[in-house]
C-alpha cells in the first residue's frame, strides 16, 4: 500500500440508560407501649433515603428506606404525639446494556403517602417512592488519525466529547447544639434541608459550603405544639482524586440522616442535631481529537471503512429564577390556622426543551403546609397544593439539543389572611444544554489499483445544487487545489450552474 495509515483511539462518555419508575412500600406501624392509644392520625411525612444502589448485567437494583414521622392525637384528646419509623423499600429495573463497571446516578423521592388508623394501637402507612436513574458508560472510538502518501486526499474533522474522570460519593456530619425554649418538653418532628450551597473545585479537592435550614416542632409543658427554625452554616473540604477546576464538575447535596436528641446543658435545654449530608461529585474532562472524516485517492482507489459516532458537548449552561406567588385556601372541613410550622416547596421539572427562542421549562411546585390549628387542643394539620410554573430563558439553540434541567427552592415565604394563605417562593432552574452530533469517521482503509486507462484527462462539469468542491473532486479523483487553480476560483466558492473543468489523473 502506497498510503501509510496511522490509527488512534479515545474514550468518551456514552449514555446507556435513563429512566424512572415507582415502587410502593407499606407497613403496619405499632404504637409503642409507652405511648397512649391513638384517637386520630393527623399526618404522615416521609423522606426517601437510598442505602445501596447496584448495577448488574442489564439490571438496576436499589435498596433504601422511607424515614417516616407520624403524628396523632391521643385518646385523651390533648396534645399531639409522634412516632418515627423506617419503612424499607426495594426497586429493580430492566436496563438493557448496563453492567457493573458503569456509573449509576440514582435519586429517590416520596411522591405520595396514605395513612389509616386500623385501631388505637396500629396505623397503616403506604408510601409511593419515585426512582430516577441514569447510567453512563465509556465508549472507545477507534479512528484513522492520519494518512501519508502520494495521491491521498483527506478531509479532517475536529471532534469534541467528554470523558468521566471522577465519580465519588462522600458524607459529612454537621453537628450543632440548638438552644430550645424552657417550655420544650418533647420533640415531635425535626426536618433539615440545604438552604443555600456553594462549591469550589481545586486540584483533587471539593470545598463544600452552604447553610442548613433546621425546623423543629415540639410539645410544651401544657402539651401545646411550638416550633422553631434555625440556620446552621457548614464548610467541608472533601477529597476527590483527579478533579480540577478546568473540568465540567457537578456537585449535588442531599440529607442522608437526621439525628435530633433533646439534652440539658449548663445554659438550659438544647437540641443536639447531627445532620448527615451526602455529596455526590462527578466530573468530566474535555476530549478533543482530529479524525479523518473522508478520503479518496487520485492515483489508486482508497476505499474507507466508515463508522458513525455520536458525541455530546456542552452548548451552554443557563439559569433562571422563577417567582411563584399564589393564594391558596384551606378546605372547608379544615380548622383555621393559628401558627404555621413549615411551608415546604418542592419543585419538579415536567418538561424542558431547547429551541430558537431559548430553553423552555414547565414544572410543578408541590407545596406542603404544616400548621397548628386554631383550637384549644392545638392539633397539627397539613395541606398540600400543586402550583405550576414555567420559564423561557437562555440564548438560541438548535431544536435537536438535549437539556438536563434541575429546579430547587431558593426561598419560601407566606402570609395569612383569614382562611387564605399567600405562598411566595423563588425557584432556581439550572439547565445544561448538550449538543449531540452524528459524525461519520474513517476507521480503516483498503487500497486497490485503479485500472481505468481509457478515461479522459479533462471533464466538463456543471455544478449541481448542493455540490461541494470536496464531493466533485472525490467523484473524479482529482485534487481540489487543481480544480480551483484551473477554474480560477476565489476562496473555493462555487455556485449552482457554474461550468468547471475537472482535471483527471
Amino acid at each position: 500500500m502506497s498510503a501509510e495509515i496511522r490509527k488512534s483511539s479515545v474514550c468518551v462518555n456514552k449514555e446507556i440508560f435513563s429512566g424512572s419508575g415507582q415502587t410502593v412500600c407499606q407497613s403496619d406501624v405499632i404504637v409503642p407501649d409507652a405511648m397512649p392509644d391513638a384517637l386520630k392520625v393527623l399526618m404522615a411525612d416521609g423522606r426517601a433515603i437510598i442505602e445501596n444502589s447496584v448495577l448488574s448485567k442489564d439490571k438496576i437494583g436499589v435498596r433504601g428506606r422511607v424515614e417516616c414521622t407520624i403524628m396523632y392525637v391521643p385518646e385523651s384528646a390533648r396534645g399531639v404525639k409522634s412516632i418515627k419509623t423506617d419503612i424499607p423499600f426495594t426497586y429493580t429495573e430492566d436496563a438493557a446494556g448496563v453492567d457493573e463497571k458503569m456509573i449509576l446516578n440514582v435519586a429517590a423521592e416520596v411522591t405520595h403517602i396514605e395513612f389509616q388508623l386500623a385501631n388505637s394501637r396500629k396505623i397503616n402507612v403506604k408510601c409511593v417512592v419515585e426512582i430516577k436513574s441514569e447510567v453512563t458508560g465509556k465508549e472507545e472510538i477507534k479512528y484513522v488519525s492520519q494518512i501519508e502518501g502520494d495521491g491521498a486526499e483527506i478531509k479532517e474533522k475536529n471532534l469534541k466529547g467528554r470523558n468521566n474522570v471522577v465519580d465519588c460519593h462522600k458524607n459529612f456530619v454537621v453537628s450543632e447544639k440548638i438552644p430550645l425554649s424552657e417550655k420544650a418538653e418533647k420533640l415531635l418532628k425535626c426536618d433539615a434541608n440545604v438552604k443555600s450551597k456553594d462549591v469550589k473545585v481545586i486540584n483533587n479537592k471539593v470545598v463544600a459550603k452552604g447553610e442548613l435550614g433546621i425546623n423543629m416542632l415540639y410539645c410544651t409543658e401544657g402539651e401545646m405544639p411550638e416550633f422553631e427554625t434555625v440556620t446552621v452554616p457548614f464548610t467541608e473540604i472533601l477529597d476527590a482524586e483527579g478533579i480540577n477546576e478546568k473540568q465540567h464538575s457537578c456537585v449535588k447535596y442531599s440529607i442522608k440522616d437526621i439525628g435530633a436528641e433533646p439534652i440539658d446543658t449548663e445554659n438550659g435545654k438544647a437540641l443536639q442535631c447531627d445532620i448527615v449530608v451526602g455529596v455526590d461529585v462527578t466530573s468530566d474532562e474535555d476530549v478533543e481529537f482530529t479524525a479523518v472524516g473522508d478520503v479518496y485517492g487520485t492515483k489508486n482507489l482508497l476505499i474507507p471503512q466508515m463508522q458513525n459516532v455520536k458525541l455530546k458537548d456542552a452548548a451552554g449552561e443557563v439559569y433562571s429564577n422563577v417567582e411563584i406567588r399564589e393564594i391558596v385556601s384551606l378546605e372547608e372541613d379544615m380548622p383555621p390556622v393559628e401558627k404555621i410550622f413549615e411551608v415546604n416547596v418542592k419543585p419538579y421539572i415536567n418538561e424542558c426543551n431547547a429551541g430558537s427562542g431559548g430553553v423552555k421549562a414547565d414544572g410543578t411546585a408541590v407545596c406542603t403546609i404544616i400548621y397548628i390549628a386554631d383550637k384549644e387542643d392545638g392539633y397539627i394539620q397539613s395541606a398540600q397544593y400543586e402550583l405550576p410554573f414555567n420559564s423561557v430563558f437562555g440564548g438560541s439553540y438548535d431544536f435537536s439539543c438535549l437539556v438536563k434541567a434541575e429546579a430547587e427552592t431558593v426561598k419560601a415565604d407566606y402570609s395569612i389572611s383569614g382562611s387564605d394563605i399567600e405562598i411566595r417562593a423563588l425557584i432556581k432552574i439550572s439547565a445544561e444544554v448538550l449538543k449531540e452530533d452524528n459524525n461519520n469517521i474513517v476507521t480503516d482503509i483498503t487500497e486497490e489499483e485503479d485500472g481505468g486507462t481509457d478515461r479522459p484527462t479533462m471533464v466538463l462539469y456543471f455544478v449541481q445544487k448542493g455540490d461541494t468542491p470536496w464531493e466533485i473532486a472525490k467523484k473524479y479523483h482529482s485534487k481540489i487545489s487543481e480544480i480551483e487553480q484551473i477554474n480560477k476560483l476565489e476562496g473555493g466558492e462555487i455556485r449552482e450552474g457554474m461550468m468547471l473543468l475537472i482535471p483527471k489523473k
